[in-house]
């Protein structure tokens, strides 16, 4: 409604927290019932649900609400290199509701999200506190799909219970910006000779055995000569 606009001043208390419209019209210029409803504004850092109705009063709640961004790194086969962000890392994101999507709203159907060319997914700052269970779906191109789970605990105090794919546990910090960052790594994938199903060393070791075989005939028959 034009010109109804109220605002609770920032460190309000008491009475100041209320805010009251009066002589607003009852019916439209057809004759209807007009059926009035609060929406607030984004609070950054906040999340907001609205109760109540018109009859009876409004009450908006603001819960802190938090985001937080993963970075994806690649890391070579022996563990001791670092080879930077990695793109195209798929990763699920669940809690109790369900799906967790970029911008922060949950679903029930399933949502992926893809590291991009910075090697980061980030989801935005509307996350309550609660439990987030992360998981790698699929690794980038050359790069082991590790195992497991992560969990990112987030409390109402500003702080997150991090578990890795390892089990350690680590307390974070939000930044300015209200958000949680977490670091994952893919370990680079080597080629190797298969060591069931197939042949595999056997036939490098039998050739290496004829060798040596052939090696011994031919010093045995030099020294009858």
């Amino acid at each position: 409604v034009e010109g109804q606009d109220r605002t609770i001043a920032a460190g309000a208390t008491g009475d100041d927290l209320t805010v009251t419209w009066r002589n607003l019209p009852k019916r439209d210029a057809d004759g209807n019932e007009i059926d009035y409803s609060v929406e607030e504004e984004p609070l950054s850092g906040y999340s907001s649900e609205v109760t109540g109705s018109m009859s009876e009063g409004f009450t908006v709640t603001n819960t802190p609400s938090f985001g937080f961004s993963l970075l994806k790194k690649g890391v070579s086969a022996d563990g001791k290199t670092d080879e930077g962000p990695l793109s195209g890392a798929e990763f699920t994101i669940t809690t109790d509701g369900g799906y967790v999507n970029a911008d922060g709203s949950i679903t029930t159907d399933v949502v992926t999200l893809t590291t991009d060319s910075d090697g980061t997914i980030v989801v935005a700052n509307t996350l309550r506190p609660g439990t987030y269970t992360i998981t790698e779906t699929k690794a980038p191109d050359g790069y082991q799909l590790p195992k497991g789970t992560m969990t990112l605990v987030i409390k109402g105090d500003g702080t997150a219970e991090f578990t890795s794919l390892s089990g350690a546990t680590s307390t974070i910090t939000k930044n300015d910006q209200g958000q949680f960052s977490i670091t994952v790594s893919d370990v680079k994938a080597v080629d190797h000779l298969p060591v069931t199903g197939g042949l595999g060393v056997w036939p490098l070791f039998l050739v290496g055995v004829a060798a040596v075989a052939a090696a011994v005939i031919e010093v045995g028959l030099s020294r009858r000569q």
